[in-house]
């Protein structure tokens, strides 16, 4: 019987109660033989022999089961004592002998495996990449394929920003060549002094 269900309705009789009150009612009105189920009972001894069997490995389950909770609180204690000795002592052989796929056999000595690394979703290969690209901007670094299209070469030559002004050519008209003589001589030809009237 649920024990919850006993305490809902404390007037209901549990199974050990009900039993005691039909062997009291045997033992009361029953007497000769009677067939039950096939089998002859002479009562009420029969009967009640066998209603009080059934009260008595009740009781013993209800013995066994306080006896094994018991031994499951006293289980639990030793566990919750055991396990945070063993969980610092694997730490610490891995430690000593590494975790790495070489130290398997050794770890495999103690029922262990090496950790294996977890692996990462895509969602969060997506935030490394966007992570280290801003990372690269902030730093002004390259990456290897932009390496590679960094050639060695001449340093181009340094040019004057600072705009020339442009060159002016003057050109010099010039005299007029002198004219020949009959004795080889040239003359030059003089200028006429300007008259009075300015002609």
């Amino acid at each position: 019987m649920n024990p919850m269900t006993q305490a809902k309705d404390p007037n209901k009789p549990t199974r050990k109660e009900r039993l005691r009150q039909i062997m009291a009612g045997c033992q009361k009105h029953n007497t000769g033989t009677m067939v039950l189920n096939g089998k002859t009972f002479n009562m009420p001894g029969d009967l009640v022999n066998e209603i009080q069997g059934d009260i008595n490995v009740t009781d013993d389950a209800t013995q066994a089961h306080g006896t094994w909770m018991a031994k499951v609180a006293t289980m639990r204690t030793s566990h919750a004592a055991l396990d945070p000795l063993l969980s610092l002592f694997k730490r610490r052989i891995v430690s000593e002998v590494g975790d790495t796929q070489e130290a398997q056999g050794t770890l495999a000595d103690y029922g262990w495996t090496p950790p294996k690394k977890a692996k990462r979703t895509v969602k969060q290969k997506l935030v490394a990449v966007e992570k280290n690209t801003g990372t690269r901007k902030l730093r002004n670094t390259m990456g290897s394929n932009q390496k590679k299209n960094v050639k060695a070469g001449a340093a181009p030559a340094a040019t004057d920003t600072t705009a020339a002004p442009p060159a002016t050519t003057v050109t010099a008209a010039a005299p007029p060549a002198p004219a020949a003589t009959g004795n080889g001589t040239s003359t030059a030809s003089k200028p006429t002094p300007p008259t009075a009237n300015g002609s």
